[in-house]
């Protein structure tokens, strides 16, 4: 009779331990299914740049490889939502606060990585969850149809009076990685901030200034065009005729540095087991035949890394930044 009082008492505690357990916030019997509901892509640039149509053109398929991984989710979509205030730094913040759910991802330039060193945010960008590289693409200086011919033009130019070098946004990447490139080119130069690719390519064909530093996707129409010209290509070769490679002025250690490095994260502290689903999406997104036939049409290379290789990389970015900290405040602050 004992015996059998003890056994009861046994089980009545175990429910009560079930219950409390089933009550936790955070613990539950089944792993909760991901996703159910739609993901908000983040983009901290105006609609149009590089990052943005990548993001349009990838999301249809991320959308329909999301449903492949995890089964037996429903209402799986993909918004692009563009948040350009404040040079993109509250689309990171956004991103940063967000729950950790795994609705709300952004991508971003790898100049972003800069600002946990050159300013105070309220953010710590090296805190976010990094799924995916996306892409990488490599920096030009380009000018006008009608500017200077060639790269011996342009630094015969700036002996005469310093050169009107576009760097796109203030304090962002291109003007960035203009300022740690010309460290070392050495050229007499004032450069110009006009908000954005888009405004300094218009600055430069209307003839207000004479070269602009930006990415090869970015200038390709205009470059296929015939409206603008490259200059100098910052790559172990060029494969514009006329325009020499940076390593062929015999500065080969600006090649990795200059290459424009596309994110795309999470908030700090996402799941694992979030972040492996839409790591694996992605995966599959880019061997899927309809997106490989999409970057062949417009001549798209995309170049996507994960895991380990991917926090190596953006550990060395971040590396680099801090070390040309005091370099980039003398021109910024």
């Amino acid at each position: 009779m004992e015996k059998g009082r003890n056994r009861g008492t046994f089980l009545k505690l175990l429910c009560l331990l079930g219950i409390g357990l089933i009550s936790l916030p955070g613990l539950s019997w089944c792993e909760e299914i991901y996703p159910t509901k739609r993901i908000t892509w983040l983009i901290p640039y105006k609609a149009g740049g590089g990052i943005d149509v990548f993001a349009r053109a990838i999301s249809p398929f991320l959308e329909k490889n999301l449903k492949k991984v995890s089964p037996k989710a429903k209402g799986v979509s993909v918004a692009i939502k563009n948040e350009p205030a404040a040079s993109g730094e509250k689309a990171i913040s956004i991103l940063f606060n967000s729950p950790r759910d795994g609705y709300t991802i952004g991508s971003f330039s790898g100049g972003f990585l800069a600002d946990k060193f050159l300013s105070k945010k309220d953010f710590d960008i090296a805190k976010l969850t990094y799924l995916v590289r996306l892409d990488e693409t490599t920096r030009l200086l380009v000018t006008g149809k009608t500017g200077p011919k060639n790269w011996n033009e342009i630094v015969a130019a700036s002996k005469t009076s310093p050169i009107k070098w576009g760097v796109g946004a203030y304090g962002r990447e291109t003007h960035i990685g203009s300022i740690i490139v010309n460290e070392v080119l050495g050229l007499p130069v004032k450069f110009i901030a006009s908000g954005g690719t888009a405004e300094g390519l218009n600055a430069l064909l209307r003839g207000d200034i004479q070269m602009v530093f930006l990415s090869d996707d970015s200038g390709k129409p205009l470059i296929d065009a015939g409206e603008i010209r490259v200059l100098l290509a910052f790559d172990r070769k060029s494969i514009y005729p006329g325009a020499p490679s940076i390593q062929d002025l015999g500065h080969p250690e600006l090649v990795t540095p200059t290459k424009g490095n596309r994110f795309l994260a999470g908030p700090p502290g996402l799941p694992p087991s979030i972040k492996n689903v839409i790591v694996e999406a992605f995966q599959q997104a880019f061997k899927d035949d309809e997106f490989v036939a999409w970057c062949k049409k417009v001549d798209f290379k995309p170049s996507p890394l994960y895991g380990g290789d991917l926090e190596k990389l953006v550990e060395e970015v971040m590396m680099f930044y801090k070390e040309k900290t005091p370099l980039i405040k003398k021109h910024i602050d």
